[in-house]
């Protein structure tokens, strides 16, 4: 039996606006995606998305609440994905191995072109929208004055 390999995700809220990169090669070449990536081997879930985010964005990310975990297969092989809500903490955001990133609101992900993994993690982000706190929060030094409270 093949192991299960584990991909993560990070949805990274910032202004009232996820992050989403377009993706530069392979099969999913063109496609908008939540950024992460592979599991190291001994790497717990937010040390692997803390690290694929510095390698493809340039930027350290606070990892916060886990939206969802999923299985899905990609030429030939078994992965799960599991996704977090993610907030910046420092760098620039630089799109090191993606050909594009955005900034959409959460009504917009329907309307883009993901990569089918990510489907799934944009509905439950959209249902969760202004319901969980880290929906709301916008930079890692808080909320701007004229922001409406966090719900909890």
């Amino acid at each position: 039996m093949h192991q299960i390999q584990k991909v993560v995700a990070a949805v990274v809220v910032e202004d009232g606006r996820i992050l989403v990169a377009q993706r530069a090669r392979g099969a999913q070449a063109g496609k908008w995606e939540f950024p992460g990536g592979k599991v190291e081997a001994g790497e717990t879930l937010r040390a692997a998305l803390v690290r694929e985010l510095q390698e493809e964005l340039a930027v350290k990310v606070q990892v916060g609440p886990r939206i969802m975990a999923l299985p899905f297969s990609s030429n030939g092989m078994r992965l799960r994905l599991i996704a977090f809500y993610a907030r910046h903490a420092s760098g620039v955001f630089t799109p090191l191995s993606h050909r594009a990133i955005d900034w959409v609101g959460p009504d917009e992900l329907a309307r883009i072109d993901l990569a089918p993994p990510d489907i799934p993690v944009a509905l439950k982000v959209q249902a969760q929208w202004g319901v969980i706190p880290w929906a709301r929060i916008h930079r890692s030094d808080g909320p701007r004055p004229a922001d409406p409270p966090i719900r909890r």
